[in-house]
């Protein structure tokens, strides 16, 4: 869950308490439709049906997303929606998921072990019994041996210079650990780019610059100062698919500049004291890092590595891999998002993931016939 703190905008339920008329039927449409119909359909009816009670019980664990004045939750427009239907808290939402569902553990009393780097996982016979990591500081080996084994390792965007990844994270490793336990993986020629990172400064290009800023109403223009996204979608504009908004951005007006080809700058119509409000951590960090005032001033964005669609191939009801005993969950997956994945879904797949009653099933139905949770220390 170490990468859930960077995501900023939201995550995706058809609650109704802004748009009533929204359904969870619409939100299937949308989300099959703009993965371009290469979605299991099955995993994207599981995920918007169990949507709300995911919602319901991070609330339930302390999630402090926004309200409205008569204390419903608020949603708000991400890309591509019909409808309102984001949850949010500020652009901090994964931050404050993350911190919730840290308290939670910590009040359930469940052990985490730090700094632990997985090399292998344990298999024999088609069943995974635990996993082989070292510590990252001392190069300590331990063994776990465990009943089940559940791998939420992100994806692989990091092989990417530009990319919202953090620099050690997100390298494929759950991938590849996968892969040597016998499951299979699918569609990993699909990868996502956001439409908007940060250009500068170089230590910071490919940072994410949240989809709020365009749900509150951002707009990309050219070097010229004009919108460009009415040529490529006139309907939704800056509110369209990802995909096709990072194309627009990356392709540009070949009549410009390579500037205007390649970049796009997002600039902000709302108030100084909206953004403090609505977007505080996009507003603190391009204050921190180039001085620049996003409620004056436009923000130089480019598009930036995000998301693998594809991954590790799973059981849509209990997460299970092809290898007994062996899950995964989020985005090391495949199959939930087709060729484009949806604004603000990757907090609500694994939250619904958890969520689904038939996946507590399916982990108590594991035979208890192997020995407790244990490691074993075993000599650098």
């Amino acid at each position: 869950m170490t990468h859930t703190v960077l995501a900023a905008g939201g995550i995706n339920a058809a609650l109704g308490t802004v748009d009533p008329e929204d359904t969870w039927q619409q939100h299937f449409v949308d989300t099959y439709r703009d993965g371009y119909g290469l979605a299991n359909p099955h995993m994207v009816e599981l995920l918007v049906k169990e949507a709300p009670r995911a919602i319901t019980e991070l609330v339930d664990y302390g999630v402090q997303f926004a309200r409205q004045p008569d204390g419903e939750l608020d949603q708000r427009y991400f890309g591509a929606h019909t409808y309102r239907r984001t949850c949010y808290a500020g652009d901090y939402t994964g931050r404050a998921i993350l911190f919730a569902l840290a308290d939670r553990v910590e009040a359930l009393r469940i052990p985490i072990h730090e700094q632990q780097y997985v090399s292998q996982l344990l298999v024999d016979a088609g069943l995974c019994f635990g996993a082989l990591t070292f510590d990252l500081h001392t190069g300590q080996r331990t063994v776990y041996l465990a009943d089940a084994v559940i791998l939420a390792t992100g994806g692989h965007t990091r092989l990417w210079r530009r990319s919202s990844s953090r620099r050690d994270e997100n390298t494929g490793d759950g991938l590849d650990l996968a892969l040597r336990a016998g499951a299979e993986l699918a569609d990993m020629e699909l990868v996502q780019f956001h439409p908007t990172g940060m250009v500068t400064p170089e230590s910071m290009a490919g940072t994410l610059v949240t989809e709020a800023v365009r749900g509150e109403g951002g707009h990309l223009c050219n070097a010229l100062g004009e919108r460009f996204m009415s040529k490529y979608d006139p309907e939704r504009l800056e509110l369209s698919t990802r995909d096709r908004v990072a194309m627009a951005n990356y392709t540009g007006d070949h009549r410009r500049t390579r500037y205007a080809e390649r970049r796009g700058a997002a600039g902000y119509k709302p108030s100084k004291q909206s953004h403090s409000f609505q977007l505080p951590r996009m507003y603190r960090q391009f204050l921190e890092s180039q001085m620049l005032d996003i409620s004056q001033k436009p923000m130089e964005v480019a598009p930036t590595a995000h998301y693998s669609m594809g991954g590790v191939v799973v059981e849509p009801d209990t997460g299970a891999t092809q290898v007994v005993r062996l899950y995964a969950a989020g985005e090391v997956t495949s199959g939930l998002h087709g060729a484009n994945r949806w604004v603000a879904i990757p907090g609500g797949n694994g939250s619904v993931w958890s969520a689904n009653k038939r996946n507590r099933r399916a982990m108590r139905r594991i035979s208890p016939r192997a020995a407790p949770f244990k490691s074993v220390i075993r000599a650098a």
